[in-house]
């Protein structure tokens, strides 16, 4: 998503006064705009019957991760 798709989607939020959902969107727009130029960090969005979480994944740590991960698995 972009941050305009972000702003359009907390208009509506606000129309259909939704102040949870406006709220997290309004987080969440500031977050994109911290990282928006980053190419190394990632906006990630969980959603889950408990709620919304918003988590910021560096790719090269997800990268390292991922590769020690796998060589557990090889062994």
């Amino acid at each position: 998503m972009t941050p305009t798709d972000i702003r359009n989607d907390i208009t509506q939020a606000q129309e259909m006064m939704d102040d949870g959902l406006g709220k997290y969107l309004t987080d969440l727009l500031e977050k994109v705009g911290k990282f928006e130029t980053d190419e190394d960090k990632a906006v990630i969005t969980l959603v889950t019957e408990k709620g919304i979480s918003t988590h910021i994944l560096d790719l090269n740590d997800a990268e390292g991760n991922l590769k020690a991960l796998s060589l557990r698995v090889l062994d």
